[in-house]
């Protein structure tokens, strides 16, 4: 019976896969004729696997999972319904209480909240719920146990737990049961109940601050249903990470709980020291709002103030707010240019937490956030946090960082499963095998995964293979079709062609069909119609349920569509690393269109391990879904994307080590034979690394004049120098000297503190100073935001500036930019229709480009020309010794958009939309009011009546009326 037992479960497994992607059934399992006979077999060893003193803990999971694997079909959407005579919200508690017991807490809840509407009958059963659901639904209906299940979560009291072991107790001693279920229910209670009293929140948290210091925090864990922490979490607070003194470092499985811990010492931090202030570095611009909406919660609810601060982020922040702010949360990008700005600003912070670490390998952005912590870690004072799934030598980052061996939370702990499917074609038909759990073997084969129209739909490219798979597997929940790059025929925009002509063929299930919240999707799509128009290739995607997603893309774009993701607005997103990196996404099916490795041009080769580890941790979210799967179409012969997409799944990936991006600038330099201090130091500036190493350099503290500069101290604190072996930290000095002796030899002392105050490269420094040699203060004139003349100065001279030259020749790889770039007279007509508050189809139709250039180029003014301009008035402030108003405010007027002085005050007070705050602005056209009184201007807009029925009754999208109604609360 046992040998049955066992194959009807690897039944069930395969039988649940088919429902859930609604693949139509080539055979009957023999369970199904005799259900009840195998879910009571089911029940009786999970009974007795329970008991089993002799079985190890790790025998009695590996057990209990493999019976829960059983229970599934009974209690799951697609295959419940197939089986009659089981109590599906009984079977929903016992599925709860296995994973559990496992330590899948979030798997636990996920059941749990599935069964929130039933009415439990026994006590024991509420009492389950009440602990695996973290909630108080039972003690608002007076259940005695539920009562003081939530006493004890509200105070800690232990005696709380003790009465609710005695009545259990007491219950089993006198066997008072309603009956079997109650009697099965009660044994399972108290198993559970012994699991909680080793991880509850109090248990965990006490240890290290006592209740005047963590019950403030439980209690609003409590109230979002968190009662106890994962495995993961429980050993980095064991390893000391609410008790160490200089760094700590998470190496933990996407989904493993890291971003709950990083607030767990964000708000012990601001606790313990009330001269806090942390700096929250996140490298990815998706992860900023992600977190910008996270810790925008928890500031409310703790009353403390933030910032946010990223890249193409539609708000400002003044200077003295972000200086005052105790948690800012920034890219290293933003944060450098933050420093340009305001003085000594990296003294005062006393936690830095280093979020999505492996970006230090990162070729583009890698050097600027290691050169960033080099100068952070320079202030004793200040303690890291070190954060990554995926970096294998994470110890030696966190001893650079100043941490002791040991303190590294390293768990490979992950709380949700991962399965792997491979899908190809053969004589017309789409098979899709299926891995088993261990993925050495395949379980599961299915002949016909599409039907025979939808099979049809396949062409000869991969890409439409992949986009066929994509539509097919919308049925078993979100999907994420991944595409290593933008353009070109792999890219994601193409996959999105190729969805939107296959969904007009009608073969397919419309994305639109699987949308939880349609009125959301509906006021992006309007939005992306007034953006964009309504015959724009991503408007026409999102009116069909789906989008695409691309580092590109303007930043409110992309953060709808983040939202719309999260609120499962759509069903389908295509995407590149951009999306697929660093954020939580409620994914169950990743496609893995491409994973061909686009840096380096020949598309031959895959991915780097450790960034095909990072994308297949996307899906199954933990307390989202079940499982996730992990889907690869091949075409043609090539097993390497196969193979490596096995090994990142098994964790047998021996994952590149992380050396850090200068590290690998050592390496091409030994590796391209430059030997002269020529040669090596043209390297560094066409590689755009001499500008952070210049940039360390100057903004070392301990000394004031050029030629005193300690190098050798900045050069240690370097993290290619302390990995490097002997050669490798004589390249590292040999780099730094190089670097110094050239600003020693360009700059006199003198004019090294005009240099610094200015915030260019030492290259860009030079192109300013002989473009500008003959000229007086007549030429820098500037008589409005949209000045010809001013406009015609200022693209020209970005456009000369060796770092922008350097920037053109990776994006002049983008076709659409390509043109603009080659035609500076229609860049100052773009910049000047941006400038006037004009959205994309608006600057497309007035410019004669297209919307695609439209889009692509604002982004190109808010990324460089918006940085440049500001270090350029900088320079002309200070040599010709101008006062302009106008002038110093013009280049924060290119990045947000907007042409007036009371538009940036508004957006500085909170209100994002450019186009809410360019009609604001124009209220006042022609009124010379308020001109110098910012705080009864902002007083004014957001208490009249005049001005809210403006706005409201205006032809603009309902999202940004909505928007405006919550700013005018929030300054109500």
């Amino acid at each position: 019976m046992a040998d049955i037992l066992e194959n009807w479960i690897n039944d069930a497994n395969a039988y649940e896969l088919l429902n859930t992607y609604r693949i139509e059934q080539q055979e009957l399992y023999p369970f199904v004729n005799k259900s009840e006979d195998f879910y009571i077999s089911l029940l009786n060893r999970m009974f007795f696997t329970m008991r089993n003193r002799k079985q190890t803990s790790e025998d009695k999971k590996e057990r209990l999972l493999r019976i829960v694997t059983g229970l599934l079909i009974y209690s799951e959407e697609t295959t419940a319904s197939n089986f009659n005579g089981v109590n599906r919200n009984n079977n929903l508690l016992y599925i709860a209480a296995i994973y559990y017991l496992c330590e899948y807490n979030a798997l636990s809840q996920l059941f749990m909240w599935r069964a929130k509407g039933y009415e439990f009958e026994n006590e024991s059963a509420q009492l389950l719920y009440s602990i695996m659901a973290g909630s108080e639904k039972y003690a608002n209906k007076e259940n005695e146990l539920c009562l003081l299940l939530k006493e004890y979560m509200l105070t800690g009291n232990e005696g709380a737990l003790n009465a609710i072991d005695d009545r259990l107790r007491e219950k089993i001693e006198h066997n008072v049961y309603l009956g079997l279920d109650d009697f099965f229910d009660t044994q399972v209670v108290v198993w559970v109940l012994k699991r909680f009293r080793e991880s509850n929140l109090w248990k965990i948290l006490i240890p290290h601050g006592g209740k005047e210091i963590w019950g403030e925090y439980i209690a609003y864990s409590v109230k979002n249903h968190i009662y106890t922490l994962l495995p993961s979490q429980e050993d980095a607070i064991s390893k000391g990470l609410l008790d160490y003194t200089r760094s700590f470092s998470l190496k933990m499985p996407t989904s493993a709980g890291k971003t709950f811990l990083t607030e767990l010492l964000v708000f012990q931090e601001l606790k313990n020291n009330p001269d806090a202030k942390i700096l929250y570095l996140a490298p990815l611009r998706s992860l900023s709002r992600e977190l910008k909406e996270r810790y925008g919660r928890l500031s409310y609810e703790f009353n403390f103030d933030f910032r946010a601060a990223y890249g193409g982020c539609t708000t400002s922040a003044e200077e003295e707010t972000i200086e005052n702010a105790k948690l800012l949360i920034a890219t290293p990008e933003t944060f450098t240019t933050l420093e340009d700005t305001i003085d000594d600003l990296t003294e005062g912070y006393t936690l830095v937490v280093c979020d999505e670490g492996q970006l230090l390998e990162d070729r583009s952005r890698g050097v600027n956030y290691e050169l960033l912590l080099t100068r952070l870690k320079r202030n004793e004072h200040v303690r890291f946090l070190f954060i990554s799934a995926i970096i294998p030598n994470i110890s030696d980052i966190n001893r650079w960082l100043g941490g002791a061996v040991g303190e590294v939370g390293n768990s490979t702990y992950r709380p949700c499963k991962i399965r792997f499917a491979l899908a190809m074609e053969a004589d017309g038909h789409i098979v899709v095998q299926y891995a088993n759990d261990a993925i050495d073997d395949w379980s599961v084969k299915v002949n016909d995964f599409l039907n025979d129209r939808q099979a049809k739909q396949v062409g000869t490219t991969q890409r439409s293979l992949s986009c066929a798979l994509s539509l097919k597997a919308m049925e078993a929940g979100p999907v994420m079709l991944y595409c290593s790059m933008k353009d070109g025929p792999r890219g994601c925009v193409k996959h999105a062609e190729e969805l939107l002509n296959m969904l007009g063929e009608s073969v397919f299930k419309n994305p639109f069909s699987f949308v939880q919240d349609v009125d959301w999707l509906s006021k992006v799509a309007e939005y992306c119609a007034y953006q964009f128009g309504d015959d724009y290739r991503l408007t026409q995607c999102v009116k069909k349920g789906f989008a695409y997603h691309h580092g590109q893309m303007p930043q409110d774009i992309r953060e709808l569509i983040e939202t719309a993701i999260a609120k499962k607005s759509l069903q389908l997103v295509v995407c590149t690393k951009t999306l697929s990196e660093g954020i939580n996404m409620p994914i169950k099916t990743a496609v893995l269109a491409n994973i061909t490795n686009p840096t380096d041009g020949t598309f031959k080769n895959t991915l780097e391990l450790r960034d095909l580890k990072n994308i297949v941790g996307r899906v199954g979210r933990a307390g989202k879904e079940s499982y996730g799967l992990i889907l690869l179409p091949i075409k043609g012969k090539n097993t390497e994307p196969l193979e490596r997409v096995i090994r990142v799944i098994k964790n047998e990936a021996n994952v590149e080590r992380a050396n850090g991006a200068l590290y690998y600038i050592v390496q091409q330099i030994r590796n391209n034979g430059l030997v002269t201090d020529e040669d090596i130091n043209a390297f560094l500036e066409s590689e755009g690394v001499a500008e952070q190493i210049d940039t360390l350099i100057n903004l070392n503290k301990d000394d004031t004049e050029l030629i005193d500069i300690n190098l050798d101290n900045i050069i240690e604190d370097s993290l290619a120098y302390y990995l490097g072996d002997k050669e490798t930290k004589k390249e590292v000095k040999k780099i730094f000297t190089i670097r110094y002796e050239h600003l020693r030899n360009t700059l006199s002392n003198d004019e090294y503190d005009k240099y610094l105050h200015i915030g260019l490269t030492l290259a860009d420094y030079e192109v300013l100073k002989r473009l500008f040699a003959d000229k007086t203060t007549d030429d820098f004139e500037i008589h409005g935001p949209v000045d010809v003349s001013w406009i015609h100065l200022m693209i020209e001279t970005v456009y000369a500036l060796e770092s922008v030259k350097h920037d053109l020749t990776y994006i002049s790889k983008s076709k659409p930019l390509f043109g603009i770039h080659k035609d500076l007279t229609l860049a100052e007509r773009i910049l000047t229709c941006w400038i006037c508050g004009k959205q994309y189809v608006e600057i497309a139709a007035e410019c004669g480009c297209s919307i695609e250039q439209a889009a692509l180029y604002v982004d190109f003014i808010q990324r460089i020309i918006a940085v440049k301009a500001q270090a350029i008035v900088s320079y002309i402030e200070e040599t010709y010794q101008i006062e302009s108003t106008l002038m110093q405010l013009w280049p924060d007027m290119v990045k947000r958009g907007v042409s007036d002085k009371k538009a940036l005050w508004i957006i500085d007070s909170g209100l994002g939309d450019r186009v809410v705050v360019n009609m604001l602005a124009s209220y006042f056209d022609g009124y010379n009011l308020y001109e110098d009184d910012k705080a009864i201007f902002l007083h004014v807009i957001t208490h009249s009546a005049a001005i809210d029925k403006y706005v409201m009754e205006s032809p603009i999208p309902v999202l940004l009326k909505e928007r405006w109604k919550q700013y005018v609360r929030s300054n109500d």
